[in-house]
Parts: C-alpha cells; sequence; structure tokens
C-alpha cells in the first residue's frame, strides 16, 4: 500500500519487532529487491563470481547473481524476519518518474 506517513510505517515496524525479535530463516533460493547485509569477508569470497562482464553492462540482474553466487559458494541466505524496510522509490513523484537518474551537467 502507498502510504507517505512516517507513522503508518513505524505502526509497521513496531508490529514486525514484535512478532518475531530475532527470527532468521534460511532461504534456499535466489532471491532479488531485498536488501542484501553482507559481511565483507563474504563479499571478498564471492566477488569473483558477481563480477560484471564488459558485455554485461546492465545492473538488471545484480542480485540475482550475487545470491547465485553465495548458493554456489556453499553459504547461506538469511530472512531476517524483525526487520521493516521503507523504500522510498518515487512515493512522491511517482513510478514515472527518472529525474533523479538523469546525468547531470555542468556549468
Amino acid at each position: 500500500m502507498l502510504n507517505d506517513s512516517i507513522f503508518y510505517h513505524k505502526d509497521i515496524a513496531n508490529d514486525v519487532k514484535q512478532g518475531s525479535p530475532g527470527v532468521s530463516s534460511a532461504i534456499t533460493r535466489r532471491i532479488a529487491g531485498h536488501l542484501m547485509v553482507i559481511r565483507k569477508s563474504i563479499w571478498d569470497k564471492i566477488l569473483p563470481l558477481v563480477r560484471v562482464t564488459a558485455s554485461e553492462k546492465r545492473i538488471l540482474g545484480v542480485d540475482t547473481k550475487i545470491s547465485n553466487a553465495i548458493l554456489k559458494t556453499g553459504l547461506e541466505i538469511r530472512l531476517m524476519r524483525d526487520i521493516y524496510l521503507l523504500h522510498y522509490y518515487r512515493l512522491g513523484e511517482g513510478f514515472d518518474y527518472t529525474k533523479h537518474i538523469e546525468p547531470c551537467t555542468k556549468e
């Protein structure tokens, strides 16, 4: 639901935190569209599998590449159930707003 009230989102965060504090569960498949928190030591281990080649200069699919690399390395992806993340994603401007991604021009 699109709701720009910070109080609305604070209430949801409080509910989520009370529902399952400190609980995480293993995910055995790739993920995308999530907040990923990765230790530096893990990042260093999976980096060779994540690097984008010259022919893949797109950002799309990077979540899939990261999660595939984690799983291929034999590591776990864990879902932290007591975190609520508000992703602004053009909530005020509308989904089609793109001015923020246009290149900056020097004057």
